[in-house]
């Protein structure tokens, strides 16, 4: 919280980049931190570059961010949204676009894509040329939450790479379920209130006939045992 806090005090504007956004569980978390926040005064202005190598998600993502909008309006804004078809794979696509994607983004958050990919070493080396990107290309004191499963061995091989890419990796890794991860990445210094996702997607997502699915799939995105960690460029 005291980083978004600063970021709000010292610009207009915060810069949010998520990689692998899905239907946009993230988003719901981030915003649901803000709306709990007790020391944020005024409106956050967000522009949130949202990055998936699958395009269907374009549009839940986009209704999500809608519907959000409609309800923290008093206390969220979000001033512009872009959607990226990028796959780690393509080095070329993310040396093309590294610059225009991270040269102004205060913080990225990684949600359980690390494990999707750790055990392939091809799409692990290709996962670090990412982050060596990042880390090149990015501002100096911005910050990466990863959000990942908590299963042996991901956690560690995670903190290799970001040491060997030049990110400096906090120690104290926090565990707890998914959805708690960008809540407490925001209010480890207000309280312990605990925001369960799945049972307040509703609230904030006022789905219509077209968007059944939705819930369902945030959902399943949320009962997974999870630990998250701090990374600073």
């Amino acid at each position: 919280m005291q980083h978004i806090q600063k970021l709000h005090l010292e610009k207009n504007r915060i810069n949010l980049l998520i990689f692998g956004c899905g239907p946009g569980t993230e988003i719901l978390g981030f915003a649901k931190g803000i709306e709990k926040s007790q020391h944020l005064e005024g409106i956050i202005d967000l522009r949130i570059s949202l990055l998936d190598r699958t395009n269907e998600w374009e549009f839940c993502c986009r209704e999500v961010i809608r519907q959000i909008g409609s309800v923290l309006n008093y206390k969220l804004k979000f001033s512009e949204v872009l959607f990226y078809a990028l796959d780690i794979e393509d080095f070329d696509r993310i040396r093309e676009y590294s610059k225009l994607l991270f040269s102004n983004v205060d913080i990225y958050i990684m949600s359980y894509f690390f494990s999707e990919i750790y055990n392939d070493n091809h799409k692990r080396e290709g996962f670090q040329y990412l982050i060596k990107e990042i880390a090149k290309n990015g501002k100096k004191g911005s910050k990466i939450l990863f959000i990942d499963r908590r299963q042996e061995g991901i956690k560690d091989k995670l903190i290799l790479i970001l040491r060997n890419s030049g990110v400096f990796a906090s120690s104290d890794l926090a565990t707890g379920d998914r959805y708690n991860a960008c809540t407490h990445f925001q209010n480890r210094n207000d309280s312990n209130e605990k925001f369960e996702m799945d049972d307040n997607i509703e609230k904030y997502c006022m789905l219509d006939s077209q968007l059944n699915c939705l819930t369902s799939i945030l959902k399943s995105r949320t009962d997974a045992k999870a630990f998250w960690l701090e990374g600073t460029i």
